[in-house]
This record gives C-alpha cells, sequence and structure tokens, in this order.
C-alpha cells in the first residue's frame, strides 16, 4: 500500500508511531501488553482544521503561533522544572488524543493538536491535491493495526514557557531504534490557552559527536567491549582528511572517478566471489580499523578520506546537514561512552568485477537498525593504488519478491557468503 502524504510529513513521520506511517506496517497485528489500553478513534474529538484555516496556514502565515522548537542543534536533553499534576495530566490527555486520531487515521483532525508552524513544516498544503484529499478523509485503522502509549515522562517546564516530555509509542510504528516502542522528545506550546504539540526530536548531537537517539540518551549507555576487542583510538585515524575543494567536488556534484551510488542496484542476495588472499584480508581489516577510529576521533574529514568519492556522495546524500558545522569544526574526540569498535571482520571475498565484499559487525555507539546483533554491514571496497577504499555498505538486501532480509540475519548460517564452484 503507498503511504499517505500526512503521514509522511515530517510533523507526522516524527510525531508519534501512530501518525508515522501508512502502510508500512499495516500486515503486522500489534498487541499492547496486559494493562495498556489502546487509544480508540472515537476518542479523537478535537474539532478538524477547516479549510480556511488550512489556507491559511499554508500561505506561511502562521499569525501568533511561535516558530517550533527545532532540535537540528539539539546537544543535549532539556532541562527544566518539574512540572505540576494539572500540566502532566494535560501532556498526557493531548498524547493519547492524538495517537487516537491517528488510529482513526483523521488528518485534520490530527493537525487541529499542532501549532500552525508545525504543520506547515513540510511546506503548502495543496487542498486539490488528490493525495491529500484522499488523506484527508477519515480511514480508521482495524484494532490489530493501531498504536499506544507506553509512557509519558519527565515533564518539564522550560525557560521559554515551552513544555517537554519523553513519550513512548508503541505497536503500528515506524521505528528506527530497535528498542521496544518509539522514544521521542515531545515539546508543548500553549497557544491562545490550549496545549498544542510544537515538535517532536528522535535525537540529540553531542558536540563533537554523531547523533544519539533519544531512547538512548535516557539510558546513557556506556559502550564495553567484549574480551579480546579493543577500541580503535583517534590516534589510529592518521590519513590526510579531504580538503574543502575536494569536499566541495564530491558533495555538491556528481562523482567523476566512481560511478554514482544512486547507479546501483542493492543486493538481492549475498555476494559470491573467490576467498581473499591473506593480503588482502590485512588490507581490509586495515580500512575498517582506521574508519571507525576517524569516527571516534569525531573527525568526518578523515573518515571520508577512507572512502570513494561515491561513498562519500552518497554519505552526504543520507546526511543532508552534514556539510556544516560538522566538517567545519575542530575534530573532538568521542567520550568513551560513544565509542565505536570492530567485533568482527569476515568472509571477505575477491568479486567479479574486482571489487572486495567483506562482512563487518561493529559494536558500541553504532546505529544498528538490527537488535542485538552489532552493526553488521556488507562492506565494498576499491583498489586506489596500494590501499583499499571504502565503496559501499548495505545493512538489508531486497529479494527479487521484494523482501528486506537484514544481513545480520542472512549471514546467520555458517559460509553464507558463498565461492562459485570451479
Amino acid at each position: 500500500m503507498k503511504a499517505l502524504p500526512w503521514r509522511s510529513l515530517a510533523v507526522a513521520a516524527s510525531l508519534v508511531g501512530a501518525l508515522a506511517t501508512a502502510g508500512v506496517m499495516s500486515q503486522q497485528t500489534a498487541r499492547p501488553p496486559p494493562g495498556v489500553t489502546v487509544p480508540d478513534p472515537s476518542e479523537c474529538r478535537v474539532a478538524p482544521r477547516t479549510e480556511a484555516e488550512l489556507r491559511r496556514v499554508s500561505s506561511g502565515t502562521p499569525g501568533a503561533t511561535p516558530e517550533p522548537y527545532r532540535g537540528m542543534g539539539l546537544d543535549a536533553l532539556p532541562t527544566g522544572e518539574p512540572a505540576d499534576d494539572t500540566t502532566v495530566s494535560e501532556v498526557e490527555a493531548i498524547m493519547r488524543e492524538i495517537v487516537a486520531c491517528g488510529n482513526a487515521g483523521d488528518l485534520n483532525r490530527a493537525r487541529a493538536l499542532l501549532t500552525d508552524a508545525l504543520v506547515l513544516q513540510r511546506g503548502p498544503i495543496d487542498l486539490a491535491d488528490p493525495e491529500e484529499i484522499r488523506a484527508a478523509t477519515p480511514h480508521p485503522y482495524p484494532e490489530g493495526e493501531r498504536s499506544w502509549i507506553v509512557d509519558v515522562r519527565d515533564v518539564l517546564i522550560l525557560d521559554d514557557g515551552r513544555i517537554v516530555a519523553i513519550v513512548t509509542v508503541a505497536g503500528n510504528t515506524e521505528d528506527p531504534h530497535p528498542a521496544p516502542g518509539r522514544t521521542q522528545l515531545v515539546y508543548f506550546a500553549r497557544i491562545d490557552g490550549r496545549l498544542l504539540i510544537d515538535d517532536v526530536i528522535d535525537q540529540v548531537v553531542p558536540p563533537g559527536e554523531g547523533f544519539v537517539y533519544v531512547a538512548d540518551a535516557i539510558l546513557t549507555p556506556v559502550a564495553t567491549p567484549p574480551a579480546g576487542v579493543s577500541i580503535p583510538e583517534p590516534g589510529v585515524c592518521r590519513v590526510e582528511p579531504r580538503s574543502d575543494e575536494d569536499l566541495a567536488r564530491i558533495l555538491t556534484a556528481t562523482p567523476d572517478a566512481t560511478p554514482s551510488p544512486f547507479d546501483r542496484s542493492r543486493p538481492e542476495a549475498l555476494p559470491t566471489g573467490t576467498p581473499a588472499d591473506g593480503d588482502t584480508v590485512a588490507r581490509v581489516e586495515e580500512t575498517v580499523r582506521e574508519f571507525v577510529a576517524c569516527r571516534n576521533a569525531g573527525d568526518p574529514r578523515r573518515a571520508l578520506a577512507l572512502g570513494t568519492d561515491a561513498y562519500a556522495f552518497n554519505v552526504r546524500a543520507m546526511n543532508p546537514g552534514m556539510v556544516g558545522a560538522s566538517l567545519a569544526s575542530t575534530p573532538v574526540p568521542l567520550s568513551m561512552a560513544r565509542q565505536v569498535w570492530v567485533e568482527d571482520v569476515r568472509d571477505v571475498m575477491v568479486l567479479g568485477d574486482g571489487q572486495i565484499v567483506a562482512i563487518v559487525t561493529l559494536g558500541g555507539n553504532t546505529r544498528d537498525s538490527y537488535p542485538d546483533r552489532g552493526e553488521v554491514s556488507l562492506m565494498y571496497f576499491v583498489r586506489d593504488g596500494d590501499r583499499l577504499l571504502i565503496d559501499q555498505t548495505f545493512e538489508y538486501i531486497v529479494t527479487p519478491a521484494g523482501e528486506i532480509v537484514w544481513v545480520a540475519e542472512a549471514v546467520a548460517t555458517p559460509g553464507s557468503l558463498a565461492t562459485p564452484a570451479s
């Protein structure tokens, strides 16, 4: 099923699981744990946004509503004064109602629970668009496809008068983090006496570090490698960093020496090849270890120098904000609690086109999408003189039938990278 446009809005895509996706998980049956009630569509009672309101908001003049607190520069969990019981009850009530509106598939009632600026976050609303018309028609989800609230905690009043809470929603959600439920910072603003949702944030970005999911930040995890595994220290990152001119060339234009990563198809199966010799395996391990050391050093310029132009171009495409402070600032090594290590480099193969592929598992403060197994990926390399450069990485493959299979699952069987028969 095609995702409805309103569930793809940044306001809706990041706003609790009930408003995150449409049809993405429609084949799954979600059941709450004992004692947790699922907000019924009938609990979505707020008056819907009218066409006149949507035209006003879409014109880009959100009126009295302040600009929402945008989380792009949020470098830590917010601090403030604990909210009183009445405010906590208000927060819990609006969260329950917006999840109910998500379960009701009622776009315009859900929009009525958001500030104008948050509704406008994804740009003008075309009321004549057939997709908008279809999305605006309420379509309640069956009982097994609904979402519910796991927790609303740490409700605080900020210095600017806004309110923030840590909210976890589960059920029919799209969740990039392996922890149960989707945990986010939800900001609220009081507009004309009403409490409205003003912003939703999945991640914080500590200075000099990569992003940290709110789910991780509230647990303050400490990375500890298994016995016998050492963390690549920042001093291991010795490659010359990419220059300003080099970055401008590869991050704003189509790569010249390497084919664009957008021209490549995601693998449909684990690749096959010839086992690499000892020297090639050693070079792969060396490149991976230095790459991780550069991550731990908080030095993206040097990390990108260990990849091809196409790899850097692809990283830029997936991280639109990377060209800015993260590349211009002085590297700041990650704290020990945020560092990464190499758990395993296995099944190094030479492919028919001369590329080299290996199964690489990273541990620690990784961005793994598959729970409990570290960040397991297929990592491709190409030769550049005497060294190897990272050319592409994949955490999952897509079978010809369209099934997503995580590399972590696909390699669970020994010998899963096959060697072609001679």
